[in-house]
């Protein structure tokens, strides 16, 4: 309301856009506290009625929704762009949650600009604190309402706004100080790592990145990882544990979110793009055939060896289920169990082929092997993961 008012009396050729996410009893009135003052001076308005019905992650959704909101109003209006009221405390909220989650930004705590849903989206009021603006509502007796479940503490920000709320200005001052030099050494290493990315391509060989620092190998993947596509929110501890991973002399694959797959071939890494890990292929014959699951060879180790006989036709070649079990020499064995006692990691299991004959009884299971039943000297092909 205090940027509202400020803009009214700058005389700025506008459109107010308020989201209504019907969450508490008193959003109607917040609503109506808009509405009327838009009313009083002419300015027009929409209201955006938003109704979320997942109940995890709702402030995400929340400002997701509300950003979609924003984008199509300038759309919709041929605007230059949106004005927030985000505040010197919000910066300071989003820098403390920041390091709080251990996510890896470009920017610690909120930019004057930045872009959203393709959208100028603008900051004017970064220098002012919560404090600065009440006083501002106070003396020219502004209505406004306050959202009061922003005292939930079950929300991580709402904490950390609490928290906020229980410092000193010194101390405040100090976090926002620690901050700008965190800032500033992030804008010298971002200038070294988009030269290292730019010559990464869509494929790189995982070598680079361990001829540079811990930090630096961080900042690189995740610049790597945004300009192929992947936008999603990741942690420092994510990116090491994807990096330790990388580093393994073994192929990979790394299961992101959404989908995505971090593929690591010969030390060559790929982002592959919603990947599906389910399959099936039936064969009413032998076929010595290649494809992005599974080979059938005419040679290969005792363990890929398959013997089969003239009822087990057709055969079906599938991607491993949790409810699969195979007859092993000392009895039936859940694979699901064989995988936790091997060590066997979430993304290889999910693509494993497993061979089944006509009365759908699992007879191998790569890794593993055939059944004891499909097992000999002399089998008839040989499949290979």
């Amino acid at each position: 309301m205090a940027l509202l008012h400020m803009c009214q009396k700058s005389h700025l050729d506008m459109v107010v856009i308020t989201v209504n996410y019907h969450k508490r009893d008193t959003a109607d009135r917040d609503v109506k506290v808009v509405v009327d003052y838009c009313s009083k001076y002419q300015i027009p308005v929409d209201v955006v009625d938003v109704h979320i019905k997942e109940k995890s992650n709702f402030q995400l959704k929340a400002r997701e929704e509300r950003y979609r909101a924003f984008s199509q109003a300038v759309k919709k209006y041929e605007a230059k762009g949106v004005l927030v009221a985000h505040h010197k405390d919000d910066v300071l909220e989003t820098y403390l949650w920041q390091k709080k989650r251990g996510h890896r930004v470009k920017t610690y705590g909120m930019s004057a600009e930045s872009e959203i849903f393709d959208v100028k989206v603008y900051r004017p009021l970064l220098e002012m604190t919560k404090k600065d603006l009440l006083d501002y509502i106070d003396r020219n007796q502004i209505v406004y309402g306050e959202d009061e479940s922003n005292e939930q503490q079950k929300y991580t920000r709402n904490r950390i706004r609490k928290q906020l709320q229980e410092m000193s200005e010194e101390t405040k001052q100090t976090l926002l100080d620690n901050m700008l030099l965190e800032n500033k050494d992030l804008a010298l290493h971002q200038k070294e790592v988009s030269k290292v990315v730019e010559d990464m391509k869509d494929e790189f060989d995982v070598q680079l990145l361990y001829s540079f620092s811990s930090k630096l190998q961080v900042m690189i993947l995740q610049e790597w990882l945004s300009l192929q596509g992947y936008m999603y929110t990741t942690s420092q501890k994510e990116l090491l544990e994807w990096l330790r991973q990388l580093k393994s002399e073994e192929n990979r694959w790394i299961v992101l979110k959404e989908g995505y797959i971090l593929v690591s071939n010969y030390h060559k890494v790929k982002l592959v793009e919603q990947f599906s890990y389910e399959y099936c292929f039936i064969f009413d014959r032998i076929e010595f055939v290649h494809t992005p699951y599974f080979r059938i060879e005419t040679s290969g180790t005792v363990r890929e060896g398959l013997t089969l006989y003239d009822d087990d036709w057709p055969i079906m070649i599938r991607n491993w289920q949790p409810s699969d079990t195979i007859h092993l020499s000392f009895g039936r064995k859940k694979v699901s169990r064989w995988f936790i006692d091997h060590k066997i990691a979430k993304d290889q299991r999910l693509i494993c082929p497993v061979v089944l004959n006509q009365k759908n009884q699992v007879i191998f299971v790569a890794g593993i092997g055939s059944d004891i039943n499909h097992f000999s000297n002399t089998p008839s092909l040989f499949v290979l993961k």
